[in-house]
C-alpha cells in the first residue's frame, strides 16, 4: 500500500501529487519475476497510472494506460480505478539491454518507436480514448506530453525506479504537477526553475527516509512533499491538502475466468475436452493460473451453447478481441486468412457484436485496442480493414480519437525526466 500526498501552492496556480511506491513495484517485481530493465519500466508506468487514478471522480471509474512499441519490451500496460486500484504487466519480463551512454537503464530503448494510448471508463455510454507517438519511451516525458496534446493540460511527471544490486527495487515513487486554471506567470517560472534543478526523484526519496528512519509511510510522503519544494518562493509556497492510497490489487477472478473460456469456440472447446480433458488459464495481471478438470469444462458447456443460441452465431469476433492482448496476433490472424474464411465470418456476425459484448464479458477497450492493433504496422487486406472498421463502428461510434503526435510539443512547465537509475549505483 503506497500514501499519496496532494498539495497546492498558495496562489492556487498548481497542484501536485507524490508517492513513494518501492513496495508496489517490488510486489509487481516479484509476481512477473522482470528484469532490472522490465522492472523500471513497468514501475514507472504502475505509478504514473496510480497517480492518473486519483484523478478520477467515482471509485468504479477507470482507466488504462498502455505504452506499445517495437522495441524488445514490446508493450507496457497499466490499469488503475478511482478506489486506488494498481496492476500491469509487461509483455517481455526478460527483456535486457546494454546500460544508456550515461549510464542509465535503456526504458526508451527496450520499448522503441510506438505509442501511448489512454482510455478513460468514466461510466459514459463510451469511454474516453486518446494517443499520441511516443516523445521518448522513457515513461514521465510522454505521460507529461499526452496531457498536453490529448486533454490541453500543462502538467510536468517525474517518475523514478531505482534497482537494488541484488535486483530488488530499492526506492520508487512519482510526483505529478497539474497546472490549474489562470495560473500566476512566476509561479510557472519558479517552477520550471525547481523542477531543472531537482536532484533525481529516487535520491530524494532515500535522503527523507534516512533522515526520518522512524516516520510512517505518511509521514514520509509529507515529508518528500516538503522536501521536493523547500526552496520555492513563499508566494508560492505548497502545503498539503489531502492523502489517499494506491495499491497494488488485480480484481480477476474464477467467473471472470470462465467467462473468458466460453469464447473459445464450439471445436474447439469440445477438442479440449475430448483431447485434454482439462484446461488451465493464466491472468496476465497476477499470473493467478486458474485450472479446471473435464467434469468442470462439461458444465461450462451448456452455458457456452446458450450463449451461441442467443446470439446464432460463432465467437469468432470475441475470440479475435481476445487474441489481440498479446498484441500481434489479431492482425496475424487476418493477415493470414488467406481463402477469406474468417473474413466471412466476421461479415456474418457485426450484427451480434453488442451482444457477443454483452455475454463474453468483451469490453470496449478490448475492441479499441484491437483496432489499433489491426491498423498497426502489418499490412492487411484493405477489405479486412474495412470490416473490422465497421464492427468497432457499430459497437463503439463515438469515441474521441487523437491525432498522433508528429513532433514533441513545448510544454510549458519543463518535463525534467527523472527516471533512470543505475543498478545500485549513484544518483
Amino acid at each position: 500500500m503506497s500514501k499519496v500526498v496532494t498539495g497546492i501552492d498558495k496562489s492556487g496556480s498548481f497542484r501536485v501529487y507524490v508517492t513513494i511506491t518501492t513496495d508496489m513495484v517490488e510486489e509487481a517485481r516479484k509476481i512477473h519475476n522482470t528484469t532490472p530493465l522490465a522492472t523500471a519500466g513497468l514501475g514507472r508506468v504502475l505509478t504514473g497510472a496510480g497517480l492518473m487514478g486519483i484523478l478520477l471522480k467515482n471509485e468504479d471509474e477507470k482507466l488504462t494506460v498502455q505504452f506499445k512499441g517495437d522495441g524488445p519490451a514490446q508493450q507496457i500496460l497499466a490499469c488503475a480505478n478511482g478506489a486506488g486500484d494498481v496492476k500491469g504487466y509487461v509483455v517481455n519480463p526478460e527483456v535486457n539491454l546494454p546500460l544508456t551512454s550515461k549510464g542509465k537503464l535503456d526504458v526508451g530503448g527496450s520499448l522503441g518507436i510506438g505509442t501511448l494510448t489512454v482510455i478513460k471508463d468514466l461510466g459514459l455510454k463510451e469511454p474516453y480514448m486518446g494517443q499520441i507517438d511516443l516523445v521518448s519511451g522513457e515513461i514521465a516525458e510522454d505521460l507529461t506530453a499526452y496531457y498536453y496534446i490529448s486533454e490541453q493540460q500543462n502538467t510536468s511527471f517525474a517518475l523514478g525506479v531505482k534497482i537494488a544490486r541484488d535486483y530488488t527495487v530499492e526506492a520508487a515513487g512519482g510526483m505529478f504537477i497539474q497546472m490549474l486554471p489562470n495560473p500566476d506567470e512566476k509561479a510557472i517560472e519558479s517552477l520550471e526553475q525547481m523542477i531543472g534543478e531537482m536532484k533525481p526523484l529516487t535520491a530524494v526519496i532515500e535522503k527523507v527516509k534516512e533522515e526520518n528512519p522512524v516516520l510512517s509511510e505518511l509521514g514520509l510522503c509529507e515529508k518528500l512533499l516538503d522536501e521536493i519544494f523547500k526552496d520555492m518562493p513563499e508566494a508560492y509556497a505548497v502545503s498539503k491538502l489531502s492523502d489517499t492510497e494506491i495499491r497494488w490489487n488485480c480484481d480477476c477472478s474464477r467467473e471472470r475466468i470462465e467467462r473468458a473460456l466460453m469464447t473459445v469456440g464450439v471445436s474447439e472447446m469440445k477438442k479440449i475436452i475430448e483431447e485434454d480433458g482439462q484446461a488451465e488459464l493464466t491472468c496476465s495481471f497476477c499470473t493467478e493460473k486458474y485450472k479446471f478438470n473435464k467434469e468442470e469444462l462439461e458444465k461450462l458447456k451448456p452455458q457456452y451453447e446458450d450463449l451461441r443460441e442467443k446470439t446464432d452465431a460463432d465467437s469468432t469476433l470475441v475470440n479475435y478481441v481476445k487474441a489481440s492482448r498479446p498484441a500481434s496476433k489479431f492482425s496475424k490472424m487476418l493477415a493470414d486468412d488467406e481463402k477469406g474464411t474468417r473474413l466471412n465470418e466476421l461479415k456474418g456476425i457485426i450484427k451480434n457484436t453488442e451482444i457477443f459484448k454483452k455475454y463474453a464479458d468483451m469490453s470496449v477497450q478490448d475492441i479499441r485496442l484491437s483496432q489499433q492493433n489491426f491498423n498497426g504496422k502489418i499490412q492487411l487486406q484493405e477489405d479486412s480493414i474495412s470490416v473490422f472498421k465497421e464492427i468497432s463502428e457499430k459497437v463503439n461510434p463515438s469515441v474521441k480519437e487523437e491525432a498522433p503526435l508528429q513532433q514533441k510539443t513545448e510544454v510549458k512547465v519543463t518535463e525534467k525526466v527523472q527516471e533512470e537509475q543505475v543498478i545500485g549505483g549513484p544518483q
